[in-house]
């Protein structure tokens, strides 16, 4: 998993370099190396941003059996505060590097709904709530390059850039206590109670990265600037860890070749050649990745009993974020 993912990146920096290489070095093709960047106010060569932001968002654990779904466990992230930091190169007028870091400021708050059925007649047979469910981790890296082969719309404001980047998605959610209503055998929906309060049930995790491309608009009017990011991939790759704590179960699967979108609206105010404010909604989707499932039972004496299912387990999420930076220039 490691290798897969730093390869990726190593790949997408390549391209990119070698893009500026050939841009820089091609006849007829002026590299403007001032501080100048076009259609924004005294733009500068290196910008700085420091951000904040709140995510909500839902992600999808299945587990397939039979032909069908026998389980679902759906995961509401509810409010996750985020804090950011990121930097613009620009290398001369063809080319430019970005980079944007984003980590969890607090345990963030969210609710967790398990559905299983345990018979084909498609109405659920157990369903619990866990309204105490925590999201432990939160973090999203995000490295890209632009390029500017559209010179013809420098005159009407308008920028257009294409996008090469790499992004790493990164959640964990603990549910805690919780009610349930079960079906005892022989019975429906016969059976209800309540988890003790506080005790840890299950944990959950997902984990994407991949490779991306995607276009960049952008638009000045003054000193305020809007911007539409639309970036898409084919090669999602991760990881998603379940473990049942009251069960001694955990669950582990490779997630390869998914899909994702994301899109992006931004609205910017420059005060100056060297400070701006700017404010921006996200929403990503990775559309249900279905992979291999691997089992490991911890048994009494300590022994552990591993068994594997062939597409026994489906990850899929969707997230947005409104943000605040403000970006200081050099």
């Amino acid at each position: 998993m490691k290798i897969r993912l730093l390869g990726s990146l190593v790949l997408v920096f390549a391209l990119i370099a070698q893009y500026g290489s050939a841009a820089s070095q091609t006849p007829g093709i002026a590299v403007d190396r001032t501080v100048e960047v076009e259609g924004r106010p005294g733009g500068v060569d290196f910008a700085m941003r420091i951000q904040s932001g709140h995510l909500t968002g839902e992600a999808n654990e299945y587990v397939y059996g039979y032909g069908r779904t026998i389980s679902q466990l759906i995961w509401e992230t509810d409010s996750l505060y985020m804090a950011g930091v990121g930097a613009t190169l620009k290398l001369g007028r063809w080319v430019s590097l970005q980079g944007d870091v984003w980590s969890k400021i607090t345990d963030g708050e969210g609710t967790m709904n398990d559905y299983d059925w345990l018979y084909s007649t498609g109405a659920w047979s157990h369903w619990s709530q866990h309204d105490d469910t925590d999201v432990t981790k939160g973090t999203i890296v995000d490295l890209s390059g632009a390029v500017f082969p559209l010179q013809m719309l420098e005159k009407y404001h308008l920028s257009l850039s294409g996008l090469l980047g790499f992004r790493m998605e990164n959640y964990e959610w603990e549910a805690r206590g919780g009610t349930y209503v079960y079906s005892s055998n022989g019975g429906f929906r016969d059976l209800s109670g309540d988890f003790t309060e506080g005790e840890l049930g299950i944990t959950y995790e997902q984990l994407f990265y991949y490779p991306y491309l995607g276009l960049d608009v952008a638009f000045l009017l003054g000193r305020f600037e809007g911007g539409m990011r639309l970036i898409g991939s084919p090669a999602v790759f991760g990881e998603a860890k379940d473990q049942h704590h009251l069960r001694d179960l955990e669950t582990h699967a490779d997630l390869e070749w998914g899909r994702m979108y994301a899109v992006s609206l931004s609205v910017a105010y420059h005060f100056c050649d060297y400070v701006g404010l700017s404010t921006s909604l996200s929403y990503t989707e990775y559309d249900t990745i279905t992979a291999n499932s691997t089992y490991t039972w911890t048994n009494s004496d300590g022994s552990k009993t591993t068994r594997t299912y062939d597409d026994g387990e489906g990850a899929s999420l969707q997230t947005a974020m409104a943000s605040l930076a403000v970006t200081i220039g050099f």
